[in-house]
């Protein structure tokens, strides 16, 4: 609702809050500091995730975790945006957008293309923007080998890197 119409930002209408900008501008400093996850030729990978008690989309269907992966030769990126609880509508012009319901101790399963050596994750919502280390079990179940990791919670948008 702070953009009047789909291009330009009108002042004159609505104003961001402060924590608005502060969250904007943690975006700003996220997308950048992780560019060469999220913008240097990776490519998109067909990579299932599962989590235990929470519908998991892939196309970004509203009330689920919207989830993705793309590749490099190095790393495998595992997206999570979180909607449950809210719609995929990118329009608020009324202002009444449910905010996702933040999610705690999710069980992931994923299906990884090739051997994890290590499970990292970052995430604009956290307090500090630094890759934390995250515990995993690798496994095999009847769809193939996969691996198990815990996100200790999504707030709206988690990235989960394999190396």
């Amino acid at each position: 609702g702070m953009l009047s119409n789909e291009y330009f930002p009108d002042d004159r209408h609505k104003k961001m809050s402060m924590t608005t900008q502060q969250s904007v501008e943690r975006m700003y400093d996220f997308v950048t500091a992780y560019e060469n996850l999220l913008r240097d030729g990776q490519k998109p990978l067909q990579a299932p995730a599962e989590i235990s008690g929470l519908p998991v989309s892939e196309t970004g269907a509203s009330h689920t975790v919207w989830h993705f992966c793309m590749a490099d030769p190095e790393y495998e990126v595992h997206h999570f945006i979180n909607l449950t609880g809210t719609d995929n509508e990118w329009r608020d012009v009324e202002q009444r957008k449910a905010v996702p319901q933040k999610q705690n101790s999710l069980c992931v399963r994923v299906r990884p293309a090739r051997k994890v050596h290590a499970v990292y994750l970052a995430s604009p919502d956290r307090s500090d923007l630094l890759p934390v280390s995250v515990a995993f079990t690798e496994g095999r179940d009847e769809n193939g080998p996969c691996i198990q990791f815990v996100m200790d919670e999504l707030e709206y948008w988690n990235m989960v890197f394999l190396r």
